[in-house]
Parts: C-alpha cells; sequence; structure tokens
C-alpha cells in the first residue's frame, strides 16, 4: 500500500433516486471514479411519522470516491447542488482523510 495523503475520500448518503445525477455531474467535472451501493437507514422516526400520519423511506443510496484533495470543494458542492442536500431529510456528505490505499494503481502513478 502506498502513502495517499494528498487524497480524500468522499461519501455521500442520499434518497435513492438521485444517484445517476450526482454519477453524470462527478464525472463532468472530472471525477474518474465512484463506487455506489444501496443501503437502509435505521433511524429512529416511528413515533414521530405515526402520529403525524408521515411515512418514512429508510431506502438511501451511498456514493463514495477518491479525489486528489485539489478536487475535494468542487465534488462536494457538486454533490450538494445536485443532490439538493440542503434539503431537509435529503442525505449527508462527508469527507475522510485517507492515509494508505491499494488497487488504484493507475492514479496512483498519476500523482505520486
Amino acid at each position: 500500500m502506498r502513502d495517499i495523503s494528498n487524497y480524500k475520500l468522499v461519501v455521500c448518503i442520499i434518497k435513492t433516486g438521485y444517484v445517476s445525477k450526482l454519477v453524470k455531474a462527478a464525472k463532468k467535472i472530472g471525477v474518474e471514479g465512484i463506487t455506489e451501493f444501496h443501503g437502509r437507514g435505521t433511524a429512529h422516526t416511528q413515533g414521530i411519522t405515526a402520529k403525524l400520519g408521515l411515512t418514512h423511506d429508510p431506502e438511501r443510496d451511498i456514493i463514495m470516491t477518491a479525489v486528489p484533495k485539489e478536487m475535494v470543494d468542487d465534488v462536494v458542492q457538486t454533490f450538494k447542488s445536485k443532490g439538493k442536500l440542503a434539503e431537509k431529510n435529503t442525505g449527508i456528505l462527508f469527507v475522510v482523510n485517507l492515509r494508505r490505499c491499494g488497487g488504484i494503481a493507475h492514479v496512483l502513478e498519476a500523482f505520486l
């Protein structure tokens, strides 16, 4: 494994249905690869939703991409706007520092 401390992992957990928009927008700004998968949230909402007569959909999609730190702000802004993350109960986005990574040798050669 190589030191890739100049890379960050951008993770976005979002309502089902937004992934294709986010992937397309990320590719436009130069993101090379994205991993996406489906998940199910466990937020405690049963009491509130029952009393208000609302429904709660725990289904979520998760997107992860490792990008050079110079691209993080653009990726975050793109995911926030295309994923409508300013709206209530849409999703969450966070960035994780990476220190070591394996399996993306073609990318590592370009940046190291």
